[in-house]
């Protein structure tokens, strides 16, 4: 087992070479401690995760953070740490499960993340991604205690393909699962209209919320409010009005599971410390009739919780609250909209691009690494399809 447990001063930073011009190939290696062990990274991991496609709540340090206090119960979490002499180039946090593939039991070294986590990838240097991959996977190589690598909903762009590419090369088995068409709005930056690159087809829908509108304004004077750091009463009034419907009735909620609401509850303070949170409700005669929890890093806005009471459905709440959003994040200078999960109608109304996302695998050259490529790779797609056909695509072009 090539990992190693460490205390948080020794993660900070390696020795810097004595040569001022060397220039030294990246190093990986496997660290077993728990987030608040990584203080020492914090920064660095950080600034890290704030540029080029990095650049998303998701992969901050805090976000993985409240996770593995949540989700993985604080415990340590096996992070693949790469370094190019003292400066951090690569950072992928794990953790380990027993796991079933069909019915054969399987060590999986999993992403830290899950559904809440919206995506997930390795964060990298991009301007040398591919020797950073490299690095990367020789620690996870030497680890001989997984039989599976699992990373879930990653981006089709995202830079854990080159984990996976050099997997390949070493005859290793990958697969991958197709999951979330995540709609997206491209903002034009010439400060216009900012739904120029809407889907036309839906112009009408658009158009219908006018009439929508007049319609809540009978019910008293609308206002739209957008606060740019967390406040806990609003927290709680979201988490209760989105309980209160469909969600709540269908156990997807955030109230419905206690350690979801414990996630929340740790990463918005953490996220808002950092200035990326932005939290926004549509309000008629001063009580919220929808709500927003969404991140907003350089020029992109990432809305991953929306909730409308259920009362005013009639008026289009959410999407009065979509329309507003929009127009302020564009004001704002953002240049993208991303409102994350599975495509659906309510959603491309305004976004008609698509990222795809899929389940991505590493299977050990053996015949049980076959089989379990085989489970991902044959078997569960013609499952999928059969279910389709029976039930229709939940994600078909709305």
């Amino acid at each position: 087992m090539n990992s190693t447990h460490v205390h948080a001063e020794s993660l900070s930073c390696s020795a810097p070479s004595h040569d001022v011009n060397a220039q030294p190939e990246p190093q990986g290696r496997i660290i077993e401690a728990t987030l608040e062990d990584f203080d020492g990274l914090r920064d660095e991991w950080g600034v890290l995760a704030s540029v080029g496609r990095a650049a998303e709540p998701f992969f901050q340090p805090y976000w993985f953070r409240a996770f593995a206090q949540t989700f993985n119960s604080g415990r340590p979490s096996p992070t693949v740490v790469v370094r190019k002499g003292a400066r951090l180039v690569g950072i992928l946090p794990l953790m380990r499960r027993q796991a079933f593939f069909g019915k054969m039991p399987a060590r999986v070294l999993r992403s830290l993340s899950g559904v809440h986590s919206c995506r997930y990838d390795f964060v990298c240097d991009s301007d040398d991604d591919d020797s950073v991959s490299l690095a990367a996977w020789k620690a996870l190589r030497a680890d001989r205690t997984w039989g599976v690598i699992e990373a879930l909903g990653v981006p089709e762009d995202g830079a854990f393909a080159g984990i996976m590419r050099h997997a390949e090369s070493d005859g290793y088995l990958t697969a991958h699962w197709s999951t979330l068409l995540s709609p997206y709005l491209a903002i034009p930056s010439d400060g216009h209209d900012p739904f120029a690159n809407s889907p036309q087809r839906h112009r009408k829908d658009r158009k219908k919320l006018e009439k929508y509108q007049a319609r809540l304004e009978e019910f008293g004077p609308i206002k739209f409010e957008v606060f740019n750091d967390y406040r806990p009463d609003f927290f709680e009034r979201f988490v209760e009005m989105e309980g209160a419907g469909w969600k709540g009735e269908r156990g997807g909620a955030i109230k419905c599971s206690s350690v979801t609401l414990s996630f929340y509850r740790e990463l918005l303070p953490l996220a808002a410390a950092q200035g990326h949170v932005r939290l926004s409700t549509l309000k008629v005669a001063d009580n919220p009739v929808s709500m927003e929890l969404s991140f907003v890093i350089g020029d992109r806005c990432f809305s991953p919780k929306v909730t409308y009471d259920e009362a005013f459905s009639r008026c289009a709440p959410g999407q009065l609250l979509a329309r507003e959003t929009i127009r302020e994040v564009a004001r704002r200078g953002c240049h993208r909209y991303d409102l994350l999960g599975p495509r659906a109608r309510y959603k491309t109304i305004w976004a008609g691009d698509v990222r795809r996302h899929s389940h991505c695998y590493i299977f050990r050259p053996s015949l049980i690494g076959a089989a379990y490529r085989s489970g991902v790779r044959d078997v569960a797609p013609v499952l999928r399809n059969i279910k389709h056909r029976i039930y229709g695509d939940p994600q078909a072009q709305g």
